[in-house]
């Protein structure tokens, strides 16, 4: 009767954190993978180690992912929680750009357009 009870307890555990899980959107179950590539604006070239930082628009104080781009300019996010996102791209000797970022299904892929970064003019520091 005891293990019963237990067994019991332990189902309804269960089911109410995965329903809050599916109701919030936990971030295991409600992913997506946000991949980019970076340019200079005026030169085909990759921009190697732009730093990428992704802040989630609906909160403002949850920074949720900070990376770097490849030799090939390109970067990948995984395991971002349905929402949408600002990715601000930086690096030095180049002006700061914000391009918003939405993550709409799980699972799926959200290819970001290729992101061009303009040189900074020597006087802009």
């Amino acid at each position: 009767m005891k293990r019963g009870l237990l067994i019991l307890l332990l189902l309804l555990v269960c089911a109410a954190t995965a329903g809050c899980t599916f109701y919030f959107g936990g971030w295991g179950t409600s992913s997506g993978t946000v991949f980019g590539a970076v340019v200079a604006n005026e030169a085909p070239e990759a921009l190697v180690g732009v730093q990428v930082t992704y802040t989630s628009v609906s909160d403002p104080d949850l920074v949720v992912w900070h990376g770097v781009t490849d030799e090939t300019g390109s970067w990948t996010t995984s395991w971002l929680k349905i929402d949408r996102y600002t990715a601000t791209l930086a690096l030095e000797g180049y002006a700061t750009r914000e391009v918003d970022v939405d993550v709409c299904y799980k699972g799926t892929d959200n290819p970001v357009p290729r992101v061009y970064l303009v040189p900074e003019k020597s006087g802009d520091k």
